[in-house]
């Protein structure tokens, strides 16, 4: 099968693969996983978030959420508070550790995925991305 005719999930798939091996080597120079860093940047973003918004924005399912938080909790990077809303919900939030360590990440992963992409065409990695969110959503 020649390149021109692989099936789009395939060449989607090749791409974040590329992507996401990419930013592991980067961020592992940093001290932190790729799914580490995507809970810290979300946690950057909006702090005091539910397991259950942070697994679907990290991408990983609820019980392997629940093993990386432990992990960061033990590294003093997040911590775990009861909702002040709903005492049955646990809230995970950054810690200043935490925000140290997304802050010190967030430039080399910014770098590597514009050298990823550096060959494409900067309108045209907008409209990839706008695309991406499209199908995303």
């Amino acid at each position: 099968m020649t390149e021109s005719v692989l099936p789009l999930t395939r060449l989607i798939a090749q791409v974040n693969r590329r992507l996401e091996s990419s930013l592991s080597s980067t961020l592992k120079e940093k001290g932190l996983s790729l799914e580490h860093f995507r809970i810290l940047t979300a946690l950057a973003e909006e702090d005091g978030r539910t397991m259950s918004d942070l697994a679907a924005w990290a991408l990983v399912d609820p019980p392997t959420m629940t093993k990386m938080v432990d992990r960061l909790v033990s590294a003093g990077s997040v911590y775990r508070a009861p909702s002040p809303t709903d005492r049955r919900k646990v809230l995970v939030f950054i810690s200043d550790h935490g925000r140290e360590l997304q802050a010190g990440a967030a430039k080399p992963v910014e770098s590597c995925e514009s050298e990823v992409f550096e060959s494409i065409a900067a309108g045209d990695r907008a409209e990839l991305s706008r695309i991406l969110r499209t199908l995303a959503n």
